[in-house]
C-alpha cells in the first residue's frame, strides 16, 4: 500500500511517520488473514500455552487433562510415546501428587494456520517432592501442535526436550 510523499524542497522526500504505520499495519493484517492467521487465535493458542503451565503449577492433572485434543499423543524426555487422554491422565497424576513444581518459563514462538498450529517454548523446572527426598532441576524445551477442535484450540501433540546431558550409557 502506497504512502503520501512530501517534497519540502527539491531533492528532499518526507513521509508522515504516524500514516507508515497504519498502512504497515494494515498491510501485516491482511497477509495474515490471507495466510488463514488470525491474531484471535494467536490469543487463543496463547491462553491455552498459560493454561498448560497454571494446572501443572497447580498439580491438576484433569484440568491438564482437559486441554489436550480427542486423540493426543504426549512424547515425554527418554519415554515411550503416550496415547490418549486416559494414558496421560495416569502418566501426570501420580508425579502431581508426588512432586510441587515452581517454573521459569519463557514462551518462544506461536503460530496458527487453518485448524492447525503450534507454539514452543523453553522452561526451567523445579520438583520439590510433597514427601522427604531431594529437589530436582531441569532445563528444557517444548513443542505443542495445537489443533482447533470444536471452536476451540487444544493440545494435539507436546513433545519435551531437556537441556541435560544423557547420563552416560544412554
Amino acid at each position: 500500500q502506497g504512502i503520501t510523499q512530501h517534497y519540502p524542497r527539491p531533492g528532499w522526500v518526507e513521509h508522515d511517520p504516524e500514516e507508515i504505520w497504519k498502512t504497515q499495519e494494515k498491510t501485516a493484517h491482511l497477509a495474515m488473514h490471507q495466510a488463514g492467521v488470525h491474531t484471535e487465535d494467536i490469543e487463543a493458542i496463547k491462553r491455552l500455552a498459560n493454561d498448560w503451565r497454571s494446572g501443572w503449577l497447580a498439580g491438576d492433572a484433569e484440568a491438564l487433562v482437559s486441554l489436550y485434543a480427542d486423540e493426543p499423543v504426549l512424547m515425554p524426555q527418554g519415554q515411550p510415546a503416550v496415547f490418549g487422554k486416559d494414558a496421560i491422565r495416569a502418566l501426570y497424576g501420580p508425579v502431581l501428587k508426588e512432586y510441587a513444581f515452581d517454573s521459569q518459563s519463557k514462551l518462544m514462538d506461536v503460530e496458527a494456520s487453518g485448524d492447525w498450529g503450534y507454539f514452543w517454548c523453553t522452561y526451567i523446572l523445579t520438583a520439590t517432592p510433597r514427601g522427604s527426598g531431594d529437589t530436582i532441576t531441569v532445563a528444557g524445551k517444548s513443542v505443542y501442535v495445537v489443533k482447533r477442535e470444536r471452536g476451540t484450540w487444544r493440545i494435539a501433540r507436546l513433545m519435551d526436550n531437556s537441556d541435560q546431558e544423557p547420563a552416560s550409557g544412554q
